[in-house]
């Protein structure tokens, strides 16, 4: 058994041998070329599309101008609340100080308050 699979492969091998093929190296080298080709040409019609979707550039070459981001940011919403009352509480005691210098007794619409969170940031 094992010395027929053996007399089967040389077989083979030597009809092989006799017509040719055991040298593939022009196929791969035709291959190479056509394949070559056919990517070298699809790389030069479609490398200014890809070229523009990826610089975002228009036609002629110039970039679209960009959109600004709008975003909410609950944490940015405090903190802009947080300033505005910080703005009116120093408004408050500016206007204190102010009536104060000129001797008026008019005391300020919103009263001047110290807020937990003041002390940490």
């Amino acid at each position: 058994m094992m010395t027929d699979a053996l007399g089967e492969i040389r077989a083979l091998e030597s009809a092989i041998d006799q017509r040719g093929g055991g040298g593939h190296g022009g196929d791969f080298v035709a291959g190479f070329l056509l394949g070559g080709a056919i990517f070298g040409t699809l790389g030069y019609i479609f490398a200014p599309q890809i070229r523009r979707s990826l610089l975002n550039e228009d036609e002629y070459g110039f970039r679209k101008a960009k959109r600004p981001m709008y975003y909410y940011d609950e944490g940015l919403e405090k903190t802009r609340q947080t300033l505005n009352n910080k703005l009116d509480q120093l408004n408050s005691a500016i206007d204190k100080v102010s009536s104060g210098l000129r001797g008026g007794n008019k005391m300020p619409s919103v009263p001047v308050e110290s807020d937990a969170e003041e002390a940490t940031m």
